[in-house]
């Protein structure tokens, strides 16, 4: 098997299950694919180039989290209104587990700031 084909085959995404005590809820958190890590990082640049918190974690919620049960995303972009409301400390939680598991920085946000 060549290297291209041993990377294409390789199942890379990776996933953890989060427990969040202010929902009593588990839920999986699997990394963005690179096609979805940049498409929630260029939605959520405004016009000046800055990045708008709340676009991208709503983002990163809707592309990340799965039900551990089903295996279906938890959230579509119809939620993000709602899902922005509520508790801060879950939805921390769960953006930077997701971050975390795809690879994505503050540093990654400042780059793509400056691009």
């Amino acid at each position: 098997m060549s290297l291209r084909d041993k990377i294409k085959e390789v199942k890379d995404i990776k996933e953890e299950i989060v427990f969040v005590a202010d929902w009593d809820a588990r839920i999986s958190v699997r990394s963005m694919s690179g096609v979805e890590r940049a498409m929630a990082l260029n939605e959520s640049l405004d016009d000046a180039g800055k990045v708008k918190n709340d676009v991208i974690n709503a983002a990163l919620l809707i592309a990340c989290c799965y039900d551990p049960d089903t295996n279906e995303k938890l959230f579509t972009s119809d939620d993000k209104e709602w899902l922005m409301q509520k508790n801060a400390s879950a939805i921390e939680l769960l953006v930077t587990k997701a971050m975390e598991v795809s690879g994505l920085s503050g540093n990654s946000v400042k780059t793509a700031e400056k691009n």
